[in-house]
């Protein structure tokens, strides 16, 4: 392999890797924004739920009281209901994208080139073996040249495979996170649909 050509490839895979680490804040930013609509979503919802379990427990304490009873199923506690499924669906994909990035972020390995002192070792090592057995087919310059090239070799593969775990790990948090955006905007249209039904009710 030319040395030139091991070189690009491993300066890609670096470049890869920085990228990767771009993606990260990316995804910690969307997950951050819609964790926080998800939470204003059950804030709102989650009044109605209470007063719905309030309900359920008081009619199964009634007995055979001839007092008149609440509602239990009206269109609002139904759109509520339907409401916080949606917001506990958002929030279960927004745990799974957390976890996805926290395996694509933490304890990624990456190979570097040896350090600058084995190479100086390694060099002086090939300078005594020269200096006693030259040869016309080998020489100081070439065997070190191998040596890099092997090096470089061995780091870009760890690093092809780090980065390709990696981004298959940011492709499924995107996927979560995708999910998440579509149950949280069907519980805000809930929301609405709840408001528009609870203004029409007075009127």
């Amino acid at each position: 392999m030319d040395f030139e050509f091991a070189k690009q490839l491993y300066f890609r895979e670096l470049d890869g890797r920085f990228q990767q680490d771009s993606r990260t804040s990316i995804h910690v930013g969307l997950l951050s924004v819609i964790g926080g609509i998800v939470a204003v979503l059950l804030q709102r919802v989650w009044p109605q739920i209470i007063n719905l379990v309030q309900i359920m427990d008081s009619q199964q304490n009634a007995g055979f009281t001839i007092a008149p009873l609440q509602p239990l199923w009206t269109s609002q506690n139904i759109l509520s209901v339907i409401c916080l499924g949606f917001c506990i669906l958002a929030a279960c994909a927004c745990v799974a994208a957390l976890i996805f990035l926290l395996r694509a972020a933490v304890g990624a390995k990456y190979e570097a080139l040896a350090s600058p002192t084995e190479l100086l070792n390694h060099s002086g090592n090939l300078a005594k073996y020269h200096a006693q057995y030259s040869t016309p087919d080998s020489t100081f310059q070439s065997d070190f040249q191998n040596y890099l090239i092997q090096k470089m070799v061995e780091a870009t593969t760890q690093n092809t495979r780090t980065n390709f775990m990696r981004s298959a790990r940011y492709h499924r948090a995107s996927k979560c996170l995708a999910f998440a955006i579509i149950m949280a905007s069907l519980a805000g249209i809930v929301i609405a649909l709840r408001a528009v039904n609870e203004i029409y009710k007075t009127m």
